[in-house]
């Protein structure tokens, strides 16, 4: 969707063709009573964290583009040098994402970060989502 501008935007609020349908969620599903003494469901102990997960849970909201780009780039460091990345500024109701397409420099540094992560693919390149700040002053949503 153009809003003027030449700047795109993404509307995440139906099915559609998205690859990243379905990849912002909330909730596990799980029954926690069920849990083992530890509190950690066996399904999480196994499971691979998505890229989302990993980026909420060690940075703070992002504010812009910048700031993706190097929580991404320092979370990837691991695997290999980020080849390329695309940030588009998405909302979902009222929530702000930005949807991201990253490529690493070999795809062996991507097979090792999809062993790690849980990420969409499409077109060759890995896609997630990223949560960003309410007060978000990159490209506008």
């Amino acid at each position: 969707m153009d809003k003027g501008g030449g700047i795109r935007t993404m509307e995440l609020s139906g099915p559609g063709h998205c690859p990243f349908a379905g990849m912002i969620r909330s909730d596990v599903g799980l029954n926690m009573k069920d849990a083992p003494e530890n509190g950690v469901p066996p399904v999480l102990k196994s499971a691979r964290l998505s890229m989302t997960d990993a980026l909420r849970n060690s940075f703070p909201l992002f504010l812009n583009e910048k700031s993706i780009r190097s929580a991404i780039e320092s979370i990837c460091a691991e695997f290999g040098n980020v080849k390329s990345l695309n940030i588009l500024p998405a909302t979902r109701g009222t929530s702000f994402h930005c949807a991201c397409s990253l490529r690493l420099e070999s795809a062996a540094a991507e097979a090792a970060l999809k062993s790690k992560f849980q990420l969409a693919e499409h077109a060759g390149e890995l896609h997630f989502m990223v949560d960003v700040d309410e007060r978000w002053t990159g490209r506008s949503m």
